[in-house]
């Protein structure tokens, strides 16, 4: 869920809707509200997905992995947890790069052109079009987003 958030945040950055945060859906932090609205998708499709039974297994499987009484492996942990935050990461990455290649080409062209006319502030002009044609290719993506997400938890359902 925090990579879902990470990616909510890097599509209202590129999309320039940077509107005042609210209360956020899992922490007490403020987050943005198309973030918001992100991060509650994807606990809908976990849910959705029975997730949750996933995980209170995992919970008592645990139990059998590392009884009670028995030492910490800190290197396993370690690799563990970096693997996971590996895969996260190119997940969400994978989610956010339309978002990330449309920010960067429209502010580039923008930039060349507010180079050739510089009287004009050309930014601020054109912010409601970046805006605009971000939420449009939501409206396009948002499907597509949420079920690249809910096939990045397939091989652990398979194996729960």
């Amino acid at each position: 869920m925090l990579g879902l958030q990470f990616t909510g945040t890097v599509i209202t950055m590129m999309i320039g809707f940077n509107a005042p945060p609210a209360n956020d859906v899992l922490e007490d932090t403020a987050e943005n509200q198309l973030t918001n609205l992100i991060s509650f998708a994807g606990l809908m499709v976990l849910f959705m997905l029975d997730f949750h039974h996933v995980i209170l297994s995992s919970i008592v499987d645990s139990y059998k992995v590392m009884p009670l009484g028995v030492g910490f492996d800190p290197q396993g942990v370690l690799i563990t947890l970096t693997n996971a935050l590996e895969t996260t990461f190119y997940i969400m990455l994978r989610l956010a790069s339309p978002f990330i290649i449309y920010g960067l080409l429209f502010n580039v062209a923008i930039g060349m052109v507010n180079k050739l006319a510089p009287q004009m502030p050309l930014y601020f002009i054109s912010l409601p079009y970046l805006i605009m044609g971000g939420m449009f290719l939501l409206y396009l993506g948002i499907a597509a987003m949420l079920k690249l997400f809910a096939d990045g938890f397939g091989p652990v359902m398979q194996a729960g």
